[in-house]
């Protein structure tokens, strides 16, 4: 069993991917890999911006932002893989 609660499991799985360069806000939409990403990876994604653990990149020629960690989002998935790792 993970270490974490519903929410920080969540902001991990969100760092996690966040942290693999493959996900961005295009046409209003949060997508990876031009996929739409689940309801609760956005809900996690809006409060981790707030948060200045992750940030949006200036657009693109077609309107694509890409969402990348910063070094405090780094540091929190850190933090959120080792507690997932401790279980």
């Amino acid at each position: 069993m993970s270490g974490l609660t519903a929410t920080t499991l969540t902001d991990w799985i969100t760092l996690r991917r966040v942290g693999r360069l493959r996900v961005a806000m295009m046409h209003g939409a949060v997508v990876e890999d031009g996929h739409p990403v689940p309801a609760y990876m956005v809900a996690s994604l809006v409060g981790l911006i707030r948060e200045q653990h992750v940030t949006l990149g200036l657009p693109d020629e077609w309107g694509v932002r890409r969402v990348s960690l910063t070094a405090r989002g780094r540091a929190r998935f850190v933090e959120l893989d080792r507690r997932h790792a401790d279980g």
